[in-house]
């Protein structure tokens, strides 16, 4: 009979589900103190963690072999890469590889690891694009230059048109286009950098450019500074950066310190792109965020002359490693006007954390209250049900006392005799 009693004694889910049921207050009040507990312990551990950054946009384009006329917009079609192209550039500045030019120049240091010397700023033409030298070295306002002219002869072919269509010579149409037109084996451009076809017909002109050519003053070997500009090293742009990139200059080995800022550099900075089928649009952003906490609480600052280093140097870098098309001569890349300035980033965060803690917090003082009301009803041996009783002794129940509610009994006690009468 002992065993008998105990294989009655397995609970079903039916049974389960109505002890949980018959708790169902209890077990909205664990999820609500456990939602309210998690919510204010979510806000309160990230109220204080505060991001400083900055979003930067630059537009960046290939430039076709015939420039854009005196006059025409930079922004002329010119064509756009395809989007491995910029998926491999954005990969390259967010990379160890482009945070460390970033450091050395915040640094002024070289390549080499000496000291950047006292030369002043990075010299940009009215479209904000950085100036060269003769040589291809990028001028600076503190150096001494002497300055030449020249004119250079261009050829400029636009496609003729009439009543705004393309005329085509005899026997071509816009679905018979003929070959695309080559020189020194590379494809031939028009005026608007698309291709050249033998089927379509072109007006020619010969345009003529002036070209400003600007050679370095020397005395011997060293460079020409102009008065203010001594050529000594430069002072770091802010406290707290490293003061030396190499532990050990003659095995090239990188200073921990150092190793550690070129890791904040790209873990708050983040490059994207939009893009439509294979075709990227000209322009990619850059978005940076750092912990105010970072270089011993100056978080805002440092990331304020990261973004002004980062926008001298992008465009650098993406002109010297931007692969260039056949067609054209290489990249056009500057920052717009589409800047802003440095402010917190994540305002919203603790409010999301609060939510996420919350619902955490909430689910498992749930588990924890079904667990125990489980546990509470499979520990109470009482026999409840009539049938249960029969099955488990092989005996016939004569009567049940019924349960009797207390609220009921006092109620019963307060009405006549005609509404019912006394329990």
């Amino acid at each position: 009979m002992k065993e008998a009693f105990q294989a009655e004694k397995e609970i079903s889910i039916i049974e389960i589900l109505k002890a949980l049921l018959s708790k169902i207050l209890y077990l909205i009040l664990a999820l609500i103190i456990g939602a309210a507990a998690g919510g204010v312990f979510g806000y309160m551990t990230s109220k204080d963690i505060v991001y400083y950054g900055t979003t930067i946009q630059f537009y960046v384009n290939p430039i076709p072999k015939t420039e854009a006329a005196e006059g025409e917009s930079i922004y002329a079609t010119y064509g756009s890469y395809s989007t491995n192209v910029m998926k491999n550039m954005t990969n390259l500045l967010e990379s160890e590889i482009f945070s460390e030019v970033v450091l050395d120049e915040m640094m002024a240091i070289e390549s080499d690891g000496s000291a950047k010397l006292n030369r002043g700023d990075v010299m940009r033409d009215e479209n904000k694009k950085v100036m060269y030298d003769t040589d291809g070295n990028v001028m600076y306002s503190g150096i001494e230059y002497t300055e030449s002219k020249r004119t250079e002869k261009y050829d400029i072919y636009t496609p003729r048109k009439s009543d705004g269509k393309v005329v085509y010579k005899e026997g071509y149409s816009s679905t018979n286009l003929g070959s695309i037109l080559q020189e020194d084996g590379e494809d031939r451009y028009d005026a608007y950098g698309d291709p050249m076809y033998e089927g379509v017909v072109y007006d020619y002109i010969q345009g003529v450019r002036e070209i400003v050519e600007y050679t370095i003053v020397k005395n011997g070997e060293t460079p020409v500074y102009k008065a203010g500009y001594d050529g000594k090293p430069l002072t770091p742009a802010i406290s707290g950066l490293p003061t030396k990139k190499y532990k050990d200059a003659s095995k090239k080995e990188l200073d921990a310190t150092y190793k550690g800022w070129i890791k904040t550099i790209a873990g708050c900075t983040s490059f994207s792109f939009k893009y439509d089928a294979n075709i990227a649009e000209s322009f990619f952003t850059v978005k940076m965020s750092l912990n105010r906490d970072v270089n011993g609480g100056k978080g805002e600052a440092t990331v304020g002359k990261i973004k002004d280093q980062i926008m001298i140097s992008v465009p650098e870098f993406v002109k010297s490693n931007m692969p260039k098309p056949s067609g054209y001569v290489g990249t056009n890349c500057f920052t717009t006007d589409l800047t802003t300035a440095i402010g917190p980033t994540n305002q919203e965060d603790a409010k999301t954390e609060a939510i996420k803690m919350a619902v955490v917090f909430g689910a498992i003082a749930l588990i924890v209250a079904v667990v125990i009301v489980i546990a509470l009803y499979m520990s109470d041996k009482r026999l409840r049900d009539v049938e249960i009783i029969t099955k488990t002794f092989n005996l016939p129940v004569l009567g049940v006392i019924p349960a009797i509610d207390e609220k009921a009994l006092k109620k019963g006690d307060n009405e006549d005799n005609g509404k019912g009468g006394k329990v």
